[in-house]
């Protein structure tokens, strides 16, 4: 990972507390690289991976001087700060502990993590009032930083759909961009409730997307309702 400007600054931190780093130089010297792959295996160990989130961690201001001994045991770290919890610039505190419990070294290593999401994104540029198609999209990890707003995590959540407004190719699709339920066209109002699943056309009076409550009326009857957008085209109401 590319460091960002400023990250020099950053050495200070880098505090040996036990002898100076000079000192260790007789000694079989402790690799910076295994260094930094344990603490990404330390991090990686204290969040939570799966589908839809990955994580891209960054070692910061280590300088290459630095001269660590060699551990005879395993490394012991833990998040520095009040805060334990892992969080977007952790300091990890990594220490060799001798078998008598002696602090062998000890070492502050600034990190950059960013948590990266599943989002949908456009493969190309989209055209208001356009419909989507399995070509528009596809699925691309950004950093949660920058996913501001309703986002889809799911291509298929938003095939049908049709786009409220211009979005740009390689964007992240917003939910207020498009409308699964468009004001003025049909709907499938589904009733459920006590194991019944009654369906039955409607008319959608606003626009919604997955979660939102819009106004349809049952073609039917003529009676206008609040209903809850299921999916791309369908509504549903509790009975």
């Amino acid at each position: 990972m590319k460091n960002p400007n400023g990250f020099s600054t950053l050495l200070t931190v880098l505090i040996l507390t036990v002898g100076c780093v000079t000192s260790f130089t007789s000694r079989a010297a402790f690799s910076l690289d295994d260094l930094r792959q344990q603490v990404r295996e330390f991090i990686e160990s204290q969040v939570e991976s799966n589908d839809t989130t990955r994580w891209e961690i960054g070692i910061r201001g280590l300088d290459p001087r630095i001269k660590l001994a060699d551990c005879p045991n395993d490394l012991s770290f833990k998040v520095s700060g009040n805060k334990q919890a892992i969080s977007r610039n952790s300091t990890i505190h990594t220490q060799c502990i001798a078998e008598s419990g002696d602090v062998i070294w000890s070492l502050y290593v600034p990190t950059q993590i960013k948590k990266l999401q599943a989002a949908v994104i456009t493969t190309t540029a989209i055209a208001s009032g356009h419909v989507l198609e399995e070509a528009d999209v596809a699925i691309e990890y950004r950093d949660t930083f920058s996913l501001r707003g309703g986002y889809f995590t799911d291509p298929s959540e938003v095939l049908g759909s049709k786009s409220r407004q211009s979005v740009s190719a390689n964007q992240v699709i917003r939910k207020r961009s498009l409308c699964q339920v468009c004001k003025g066209e049909d709907v499938i109002i589904e009733a459920a409730g006590s194991g019944l699943r009654i369906k039955t056309e409607g008319l959608a009076l606003n626009n919604g997307t997955q979660g939102d409550t819009i106004r349809v009326q049952n073609k039917r009857s003529g009676r206008k309702i609040n209903a809850v957008v299921v999916a791309t085209g369908k509504v549903q109401i509790k009975i």
